[in-house]
């Protein structure tokens, strides 16, 4: 195979689960790359290779791969690769994205679509678009604004299932913050569809992130539950990490509202374990959930100090959303350490937060959580 066509394998490989014939195609790649002198081909190998070991959680350094990522754009760029640009932009929208720094992931996505329209290539502009949907949802983008923005991009791609059908689940999520609860049911079911139309994928299977915030946001923590099991057992069977992670944090959560605290902390347990530690949903997911199961068996003093590590992570990002939800479970935590008015001020803070998103479900929960406040 000629060796410009091993890191398209590759990235194929990687998003079909096939992480040990990917990591081989990477290493042929990289080899034959430095054995022909081509510089292009050693670049893509190196973006192959950063992409594979944030899926795997294999020597993952957000540093060394934002410095490989923009070594390759300015050697890409230079070569007159856009379509290439447009792939090692794609990296850099993903690890920014990870770590909570949605305006440079936002910024990194609009490159990609960039790029990739100077090359003409369709399904890397549709990259882009779910990249910046991704932002969009978790950034500080009002949720109104957000929803308009992600139907543009729906029409945008159209054509692209795959993107289209990421972008529907992000739709999904926005409406289900307004209280459209079928709405947004319709909108994750016919994304999930579609991408098991596809084949399976990673990206297939890890539909119920934005399945579980949905039934989560609807107050039914066993429909959430269901999808997440699903996604773990099949992400599970590709020693896939990074999604699992996110989808065992998400697991805790709603087998902790359902008062199984014992699973719960099992689910809280793998998520802390497979994180990478710059993923800061994740990290701050599995903290609060963990400070609730704390407190809960009354170790009231770790689970002030848990509860408070989550909100100073979901508060170092851009994520205002996750920021207010992790004030709601500190709050919680003083609640269940006996003192109630002391959870005044983090709910207070936390509506703030999910009005300034137009978060209005979880708006309308504070409120009522305030009202049985005795605030000083």
């Amino acid at each position: 195979m000629a060796v410009e066509l091993l890191p398209d394998l590759a990235e194929a490989l990687t998003e079909n689960g096939s992480f040990d014939e990917a990591r081989a195609v990477i290493v042929k790649s990289a080899a034959l790359a430095a054995e022909l002198g081509d510089q292009r081909a050693t670049a893509r190998a190196s973006l192959a290779r950063v992409a594979l070991g944030l899926y795997t959680a294999e020597a993952v350094d957000t540093d060394g791969g934002l410095q490989t990522a923009h070594a390759a754009i300015d050697l890409l760029g230079a070569l007159g690769a856009s379509a290439d640009v447009a792939r090692a932009w794609r990296l850099v929208m993903f690890i920014y994205g990870t770590s909570g720094r949605y305006d440079l992931a936002a910024d990194a996505a609009t490159q990609v679509a960039d790029h990739a329209r100077r090359a003409g290539d369709l399904r890397l502009v549709g990259l882009g678009a779910m990249g910046y949907a991704a932002t969009a949802l978790h950034g500080p983008t009002p949720v109104q604004d957000a929803i308009a923005r992600c139907e543009e991009l729906v029409t945008e791609v159209q054509g692209d299932r795959k993107a289209e059908a990421i972008i529907t689940g992000v739709l999904a999520v926005l409406h289900a913050m307004t209280g459209e609860f079928e709405h947004a049911r319709g909108l994750y079911r016919r994304g999930r569809e579609m991408l098991t139309d596809l084949g399976p994928s990673v990206t297939a299977a890890s539909t119920s992130v934005e399945w579980s915030r949905v039934e989560l946001l609807a107050g039914d923590p066993a429909a959430a539950e269901a999808g997440l099991r699903a996604d773990y057992v099949a992400l599970d069977a590709l020693g896939e990490r990074y999604f699992r992670s996110t989808v065992a944090s998400l697991l805790g959560q709603a087998l902790c509202e359902q008062g199984r605290d014992e699973d719960a902390d099992r689910f809280t347990a793998l998520a802390a374990e497979l994180a990478d530690a710059d993923d800061t949903y994740v990290q701050a997911a599995w903290r609060s959930v963990r400070a609730r199961l704390q407190a809960r068996s009354g170790d009231v003093e770790a689970a002030l100090v848990t509860a408070r590590e989550a909100v100073a992570i979901a508060g170092g990002t851009l994520d205002i959303d996750q920021h207010a939800d992790t004030l709601v479970d500190l709050a919680e935590v003083l609640r269940l350490a006996g003192d109630a008015e002391s959870s005044g001020p983090p709910l207070r803070e936390a509506l703030e937060l999910y009005e300034r998103k137009g978060d209005e479900v979880s708006a309308e929960r504070v409120r009522i959580l305030l009202d049985a406040v005795a605030v000083p």
